[in-house]
């Protein structure tokens, strides 16, 4: 039986952007009114490119930007978002202080966004912590050895959803299937990989350009 992975990118980020909605915990932005607007039409594609599966999951950076944009996927589907540390952005003091995994709104104040939200949020399974500080290869090793173990601790389910960052969705799908890391750097960015016969095959490759044919 075949399995199948998909990789999305979060929306856009209130930090790089001009918003209304409140932030939180510095270093941890939310959404902004738009990439909310983003997360909606992004669940919706990947929910219409989706084969027909007995059971899946949806896995997510622990970072707010992509517990948001999970959130919408995962209430349309009616399953939980499982947070998974391995799968954070990349921690590189240029961008974090070193306790950034320990403040972010997901471990704090998860009964927060499970109540805005309509959603469930879980710790996930493997506690894969990344080191701080992090070089970039580092990072990249990190999230690859991050998705080794998912492949396995998750293998009940037939899909797996990752939502998490621009570099983890590149390398992630790079990985999966040998092929390019495109140019593509926009919101919600999302790939789909089949695997069968032990093969990655890839069936998306990684693009955002959906999204900005709807606005």
């Amino acid at each position: 039986m075949s399995r199948y992975f998909g990789v999305l990118r979060h929306a856009e980020r209130a930090d790089y952007a001009t918003t209304k909605r409140p932030q939180l915990v510095e270093g941890d932005p939310s959404l902004t009114e738009l990439g909310l607007v983003q997360a909606e039409i992004a669940a919706e594609k990947v929910i219409s490119e989706l084969p027909k599966c007995d059971s899946l999951c949806i896995l997510s950076s622990p970072f707010l930007r992509c517990v948001e944009t999970a959130s919408i996927l995962a209430r349309k589907l009616g399953v939980p978002i499982l947070i998974e540390e391995g799968l954070s952005e990349l921690m590189m003091p240029k961008y974090f202080e070193s306790d950034i995994l320990d403040r972010v709104v997901s471990k704090t104040q998860p009964e927060l966004i499970e109540k805005e939200l309509g959603v469930k949020i879980v710790k996930g399974i493997l506690g894969l912590k990344p080191d701080f500080p992090e070089t970039r290869c580092g990072s990249v090793r990190r999230t690859i050895h991050a998705w080794d173990s998912i492949f396995s601790v998750y293998s009940e389910y037939q899909c797996i959803i990752v939502v998490t960052h621009l570099f983890a969705v590149n390398e992630l799908f790079k990985y999966w299937t040998n092929e390019e890391e495109s140019c593509d750097s926009g919101y919600c960015k999302f790939g789909l990989s089949e695997y069968k016969d032990d093969f990655y095959i890839p069936t998306i490759i990684p693009s955002s350009g959906y999204l900005y044919q709807q606005y």
